[in-house]
């Protein structure tokens, strides 16, 4: 009887499909004057390492400019908008060409590009999101994660 409830046991953690995550950050441009908060969501399959179809929500934001960035973002496309009816995807674009349509100009090229690359990284889960000492231009301010 004891092999025939080990073999459940064994039978119902195998049957997991992995686990739900959510991870809060929030980076700072210092030199650019812009704080980005984000939050992904999504599953890690069980034997993976990397979520494929994470997204990112999240909201760029300075005392420089009244306009509050909007972001939603994969690993491979970035969209970024002030309200909800302005959208451009930033596929062929960047933030950098965002941020001259609103005029702001005091922007450091490094950091908006590397800004770019966390936030894409953000949507692959915990293991792709930077953390403190993996950035070069950005300070990471927060980070938590919560799995369910």
């Amino acid at each position: 009887m004891k092999r025939y409830f080990f073999i459940l046991i064994i039978s119902f953690a195998a049957c997991s499909d992995g686990f739900n995550y959510e991870t809060l950050v929030t980076y700072k441009a210092k030199k650019s004057n812009l704080t980005a908060n984000l939050i992904a969501s999504g599953h890690i399959l069980n034997g993976h390492d990397l979520d494929e179809n994470g997204i990112v929500n999240g909201y760029i934001v300075s005392t420089a400019f009244s306009d509050t960035l909007f972001i939603q973002s994969t690993e491979y496309n970035l969209l970024v908008f002030t309200n909800k009816k302005d959208s451009i995807n930033l596929h062929s674009a960047n933030i950098k060409n965002y941020l001259d349509q609103l005029h702001y100009e005091k922007y450091n090229t490094d950091e908006i590009t590397e800004l770019e690359k966390v936030i894409k990284a953000t949507a692959y889960g915990p293991k792709g999101t930077y953390v403190q000492g993996q950035t070069e231009f950005l300070e990471v301010v927060d980070v938590d994660f919560v799995f369910n």
